[in-house]
């Protein structure tokens, strides 16, 4: 069910030897994909910003192609945390080829961004007492956290089954 999104974040863990927390802002120029703040598409668009996020489908971010490049745009007012999320989540919509924005797309894109964040197998036994641990520790923000918390025998399970080694 959601192998694609396994698969796609082991092959992104091996082909870039990623060490946590991970940067990344660094891993998207490893993959050749802009990124874009809201401020500045406003900006580029003679717009204010409360009404360029009105505008927006989303208020956290999305991946579009911008001058012939694939870019993601994120909202840079939300906090960092917040912000690295998105920006995993849009990765994982391009590499996983997501040509449709769909709530199954978007499960596989969050499922790829928890497990690139913030791997279950690199979670202490001791961290799931506590998601603060865990969201200081990956600097992933306290929602991403608590989803890593609820998430992560099954992570585990399906890592293991499909035989997912980084």
């Amino acid at each position: 069910m959601y192998d694609c999104a396994y698969k796609a974040f082991e092959k992104v863990a091996i082909d870039n030897a990623l060490s946590w927390p991970i940067d990344i802002f660094q891993l998207v120029k490893n993959y050749k994909v802009s990124l874009i703040t809201y401020d500045e598409l406003a900006y580029r668009n003679n717009m204010h910003i409360l009404d360029f996020l009105k505008w927006m489908p989303s208020q956290d971010g999305m991946y579009m192609q911008y001058k012939g490049n694939i870019c993601i745009a994120y909202n840079n007012r939300k906090c960092t945390e917040t912000q690295r999320f998105t920006i995993a989540h849009e990765l994982g919509h391009i590499i996983m080829d997501h040509k449709e924005d769909t709530e199954q797309n978007d499960k596989y894109a969050n499922c790829f961004a928890r497990n690139l964040l913030c791997p279950a197998d690199k979670v202490s036994t001791n961290d799931l007492e506590c998601s603060c641990v865990i969201a200081n520790k990956f600097l992933i923000n306290d929602r991403a956290a608590k989803v890593r918390v609820d998430m992560i025998k099954t992570d585990l399970y399906y890592m293991k089954k499909l035989g997912i080694v980084y």
